[in-house]
């Protein structure tokens, strides 16, 4: 009896040595996956993200009827990162389609877009940062529960 619990023992340790990492990774990969929603914004002066409506005081240029429409947007602009590796960004009632992968611990590119280009997603605890190459602005998102 004990010989047989110490065979269970090893075999259920060696299971763990070979499935646990393997499901790990695969927790890790889908940890992107879903939609996520834009809730702060760090525009260029700022130095840290703030939430969208605290933002759009700095839109100087805009009548209040022209930031009320801003915050809007941004507030709906969401990405959708799909398992097979596609992913859409959706914005002012228009989508831009792309490709993604894992790069690093919770480092993603994304490439798409007219004349690609490159987006980089860091993913820290609940929230998703969203850097465009194109861009001086960074969107914080959240994903959304299901």
């Amino acid at each position: 009896m004990k010989k047989r619990r110490i065979i269970i023992l090893v075999a259920a340790g060696l299971l763990a040595v070979w499935i646990l990492p393997t499901l790990l990774n695969a927790h890790e990969k889908k940890s992107v996956t879903g939609t996520w929603t834009a809730r702060k914004i760090q525009l260029e002066g700022m130095s840290e993200p703030q939430r969208i409506e605290d933002a759009a005081k700095n839109f100087k240029n805009l009548t209040e009827k022209e930031r009320q429409e801003a915050i809007r947007e941004l507030k709906n602009y969401q990405v959708i990162f799909r398992e097979d590796g596609t992913m859409e960004v959706d914005y002012d009632e228009s989508k831009l389609l792309g490709t993604w992968k894992e790069m690093e611990d919770g480092v993603y590119l994304a490439v798409g877009g007219a004349g690609p280009h490159i987006i980089t997603f860091t993913v820290n605890g609940k929230e998703l940062t969203m850097e465009d190459d194109r861009e001086t602005a960074i969107l914080v998102l959240e994903k959304e529960r299901i």
